[in-house]
């Protein structure tokens, strides 16, 4: 089994190396894809040692051990005892190993997450399923133009397993608008103040606090439309004097 997936990620990478792209890309895709394969094979090949034996041990001891149960008598009884002791412990002993270390369930992520990556890197080489064009319309289909999409498409795999296996990390996502104000306060940046009003909290002030800063604004106003309709009449002044010299 272990050759048969060395085989595989040998041919994959002797695939990439003949795509049209720069050498750059190539070494980086190379580089992570083999490491991660690689990875894969391994813990997989171990894992399915590890699986098959301890399946094969609970299986065949239970089957063993009520035929063993059922010799009554004779001169094998002492060694019949020990040999369904021995057989009873091995059993109990690989169950348990198995449900501790989730073996069963290791080996079939491993396997399927491998696979998953072979699958990924042979549709990017032949510009075909997800890399046929469909997710970035309005360019050439090429190796190049879909490079990004398939380094993005392996740390997905990767992460999804590694999420599976360990622990899943929350993504963390911008907040905009009314969900802003949904932050706790220590988060949010201090707002700026207005004259003869009081800071505000979350976005949100009293009616007390916020009646000043309108009545400002108006004054504001008012000050400028007066300021407006004094320049006129200073000007006309001006004009008026000028005509009587």
């Amino acid at each position: 089994m272990c050759r048969h997936k060395s085989g595989q990620i040998r041919d994959l990478i002797a695939s990439i190396k003949l795509t049209h792209l720069d050498e750059t890309k190539k070494k980086i895709i190379i580089y992570r894809v083999s490491a991660v394969l690689n990875e894969y094979s391994d813990r997989s090949s171990c894992y399915s040692t590890s699986f098959h034996a301890l399946r094969i041990t609970i299986t065949v001891g239970s089957l063993i051990v009520p035929a063993l149960l059922s010799v009554q008598g004779g001169t094998l009884t002492t060694i019949v005892y020990w040999c369904v002791w021995i057989l009873s412990l091995c059993v109990t002993i690989s169950n348990g190993v198995m449900t501790l270390f989730k073996v069963d369930k290791k080996y079939y992520v491993l396997n399927t997450t491998f696979q998953h990556l072979i699958s990924e890197g042979w549709q990017y080489v032949e510009l075909t399923g997800r890399y046929d064009g469909r997710k970035t319309p309005g360019v050439p289909t090429t190796h190049d133009t879909q490079f990004i999409l398939f380094c993005s498409s392996i740390e997905k795999v990767r992460m999804k397993q590694v999420e599976d296996e360990y622990f899943r990390v929350p993504e963390l996502r911008e907040t905009s608008g009314a969900a802003a104000f949904q932050r706790s306060p220590d988060t949010l940046l201090p707002l700026p103040l207005f004259r003869d009003s009081t800071p505000i909290v979350n976005g949100f002030g009293s009616a007390q606090a916020q009646s000043p800063r309108v009545t400002v604004r108006r004054k504001d106003q008012a000050q400028e439309a007066s300021e407006a309709s004094e320049a006129p009449t200073e000007s006309n002044t001006q004009s008026n004097s000028n005509d009587k010299l």
